[in-house]
This record gives C-alpha cells, sequence and structure tokens, in this order.
C-alpha cells in the first residue's frame, strides 16, 4: 500500500471491502495536523474553490486558488471507499459543482 496507515486515515484498507464514514476525531491523535486539526485524509473527498484544470497550473503559487470558470471544481482527497493510495491531498479531479455523494464533503480551511 502506497498511501497512508490505516491508523491515520479512514479508507478501504482491505482494498475490496467496503468501510463506513466515522465520526470526526476517530482517529485521533495519530492522524491529527500540525495545529490539532483531525480527519486530515479520508473519509470523505474534499470539495475545493479551485475551478478543475487539467493539466493541473504550472504555475507556482502560495495560498491560492484558480478562479477562473470552468465547468467543474476540484475534488481532492479519497474517501471511506477509496484505495489508500487515493487517500493523499495530491489526488485531485473534478465534477459538477452540482454533484451529490456521501463520499463528498468540506473542510473549511485558510
Amino acid at each position: 500500500h502506497r498511501g497512508p496507515a490505516p491508523t491515520y486515515a479512514t479508507y478501504n484498507f482491505c482494498e475490496g471491502a467496503l468501510s463506513n464514514q466515522t465520526l470526526v476525531g476517530m482517529k485521533s491523535p495519530d492522524g491529527d495536523g500540525k495545529f490539532g486539526q483531525a480527519d486530515l485524509a479520508g473519509n470523505v473527498q474534499e470539495w475545493n474553490l479551485d475551478w478543475y484544470a487539467s493539466p493541473y497550473g504550472l504555475t507556482p503559487c502560495n495560498d491560492c486558488a484558480d478562479l477562473t470558470p470552468a465547468s467543474e471544481r476540484t475534488i481532492r482527497g479519497g474517501h471511506f471507499y477509496s484505495v489508500s493510495s487515493d487517500v493523499l491531498a495530491s489526488y485531485r479531479y473534478g465534477s459538477d459543482p452540482a454533484a451529490r455523494s456521501p463520499s463528498l464533503g468540506a473542510r473549511c480551511a485558510r
């Protein structure tokens, strides 16, 4: 397995058996971030403010978003039924902003 260990994130560790969403903090403190934020990987995929573009933007930036209108918004990370390699924040794809799914969520961040 190439992604995070199952003690740090909620995902389909068995890679074939359906898992379920867990309550926030179930992987604490092992999966906590530097400032105490919990469950940064797995459980649900995260909607992003960025509009989706492929290939990914080549212009480096810090604390910025791609606000160029497009037909899809960016979704990052994996969810409770993902394989370990898809749980990482580097895993991204686009989806219709009106799409709804039990595997999609949001994280408020600055």
